[in-house]
């Protein structure tokens, strides 16, 4: 299920890094690092960072194609260990007719789902595969 759920302007776009604890020690991993402006929050804390993290390519499940200045919705979930926000390209919402889909702008979302999400209708958050 979805942490965060958020309408959010992609300030700028650049490459990172985030902490993987594994077995044998945390890792340093190559990430894609969204800084954004969070417009609105239906999910989450209302006080969300305001960089995203994702796999630095489609392999790893990356959302690597946001471009800066657009606003899109977008749905993830809070690394536990670190507390920052992550999306990745495997994690969709029912767009139409429960079907799931990659992340959209914000203006091409249906209005069906945008009235779920204001009227707090988080059925919809669950992680599926695409």
């Amino acid at each position: 299920m979805a942490d965060w759920v958020s309408v959010a302007k992609i300030v700028h776009k650049s490459k990172g890094e985030m902490t993987s604890y594994l077995s044998i020690g945390p890792i340093r991993l190559p990430q894609i690092k969204y800084t954004v402006e969070h417009q609105q929050i239906f999910k989450g804390n209302k006080t969300l960072p305001n960089e995203i993290f994702t796999g630095p390519d489609n392999a790893a499940c990356g959302v690597t194609w946001l471009r800066e200045n657009h606003t899109y919705l977008l749905v993830g979930n809070v690394d536990q260990h670190d507390k920052i926000l992550t999306i990745n390209y495997c994690f969709g919402l029912p767009l139409r007719d429960g079907a799931y889909g990659a992340i959209t702008e914000w203006e091409n979302i249906p209005e069906s789902l945008a009235t779920k999400l204001h009227n707090e209708d988080f059925g919809i958050c669950t992680n599926k595969k695409r």
